[in-house]
C-alpha cells in the first residue's frame, strides 16, 4: 500500500484477528470484550455486555471473516442483518454530515466496525484484507506488502513453517525418486 492504513483500516483488521487462538478470544467474555473496545477507541457504553452481546460481535467477526475469504458468499449476506442491529443513521458533525451508529452498547460497536469496514472498501484496503495461507492457521492481515502478494499472518511463524514443510517433502520426493 503506498499511505499508511487509516485508524479505522487497522481497528478492523485488530477486530478481525481477535481470537485466532482459543486461548486468546478477546471476545470469550464481556469484561475482555469492553477491554477490547476501549482499547482501540470504541465506545462500549454504559451497559455492560451479556450473552448476546458477545454471540453478536462473535458473528459480526466471523460474517467478515468470511466475507474477506468470499465477497460473495452467504457470509457477506448475514453483514446486513448485523448492520439492522447498529441501526445506522446520520449525524450532522463538525466535519459535516456523517453516518454513525444510532444503537448503545455492543450494537454501537458493532456498527462502528461495519463504518470501519466500509471505510477500508472506499480506501481500497479492504482488498488487501487477507486470511494466512499457512494450513490451519485462521489470521487475518492487513497486506502491507507494495506488490500486494503477502501470504502468511506471520512470516516468522506461518510462512517459515509452510516452506520448511515445502523443502522437506521436496527433499523426500528426490531422495524417493
Amino acid at each position: 500500500m503506498s499511505t499508511a492504513p487509516s485508524a479505522a483500516v487497522r481497528r478492523l483488521t485488530a477486530f478481525l484477528a481477535t481470537g485466532m487462538g482459543p486461548d486468546d478470544d478477546v471476545l470469550r467474555d464481556a469484561r475482555a470484550a469492553r477491554a477490547w473496545c476501549r482499547d482501540h477507541d470504541l465506545d462500549p457504553g454504559r451497559r455492560p455486555f451479556v450473552g448476546p452481546d458477545l454471540v453478536h460481535l462473535r458473528a459480526l467477526r466471523t460474517a467478515l471473516r468470511g466475507a474477506v475469504a468470499d465477497p460473495r458468499g452467504a457470509s457477506a449476506r448475514r453483514v446486513g442483518g448485523l448492520a439492522r442491529r447498529a441501526r445506522l443513521g446520520v449525524v450532522i458533525g463538525s466535519r459535516g454530515p456523517e453516518v454513525a451508529p444510532m444503537a448503545p452498547g455492543a450494537d454501537g460497536v458493532i456498527g462502528r466496525i461495519l463504518l470501519d469496514a466500509v471505510d477500508a472498501t472506499t480506501s481500497g484496503a479492504w482488498a488487501r484484507i487477507r486470511t494466512c495461507a499457512a494450513p490451519g492457521c485462521a489470521g487475518v492481515f492487513l497486506d502491507t506488502s507494495r506488490s500486494g502478494t503477502r501470504r502468511w499472518c506471520d512470516m516468522a511463524r506461518c510462512g517459515n513453517r509452510t516452506k520448511v514443510r515445502a523443502h522437506r517433502a521436496r527433499t523426500r520426493a528426490e531422495v524417493a525418486g
